[in-house]
């Protein structure tokens, strides 16, 4: 059997996209082997301002995945975006049920970082990010940040591939996808 998975409708090439799910998403999965068993770790990854082929991350110390942060390692991060299961019920033609989703997946190697001020500028960076409208800024002088850094593990992602995959069933009839997407905004 000769098939192409994901079958390339589901594909989305569009690299602004693309960035733009990471951009509003960031919670990602992180996927680090140790070996040949993987850890996955729920963790914010922000665009490097000045580079969007890296990610910013960090990680609790006590956290397995921790150990494993290591330069040139490969790692895999899951960008999910929104996803929902689609009822036969809501399309206008006979039809199974499925679930539609956006996802970004990101492979990358990593770096660790082990100057504590360049963790503590990359977590500034991180809350820059996550505060777009300036309401709340980490100060450099806050006692709890340098109580924190020897207990977190920075790391960038200099990104090698990046693969989205938006199923929203551009494989039905316009007016299934319409009448799908109708009872989603419900």
């Amino acid at each position: 059997m000769s098939s192409s998975y994901p079958p390339p409708h589901y594909n989305e090439p569009n690299r602004e996209a693309q960035l733009q799910l990471m951009r509003e998403q960031p919670l990602a999965t992180f996927i680090v082997a140790d070996g040949d068993q993987p850890l996955a770790t729920p963790l914010p990854l922000v665009l490097a301002k000045a580079d969007t082929l890296q990610l910013l991350g960090h990680l609790d110390a006590n956290n397995p995945a921790a150990d494993l942060i290591q330069d040139g390692r490969e790692v895999l991060a899951i960008f999910h975006g929104p996803n929902a299961y689609i009822s036969p019920t809501d399309y206008t033609t006979k039809q199974l049920p499925t679930y539609n989703y956006k996802q970004v997946f990101v492979s990358g190697t990593l770096r660790r970082i082990v100057d504590l001020a360049a963790v503590q500028m990359d977590i500034h960076e991180l809350v820059r990010a996550m505060e777009p409208e300036g309401n709340w800024d980490l100060q450099a002088d806050d006692p709890r940040i340098a109580a924190l850094l020897p207990q977190i593990v920075g790391f960038r992602i200099n990104i090698n591939s990046i693969s989205g995959r938006f199923k929203l069933s551009q494989d039905k009839r316009a007016a299934d996808r319409t009448a799908a997407a109708d009872k989603l905004m419900q």
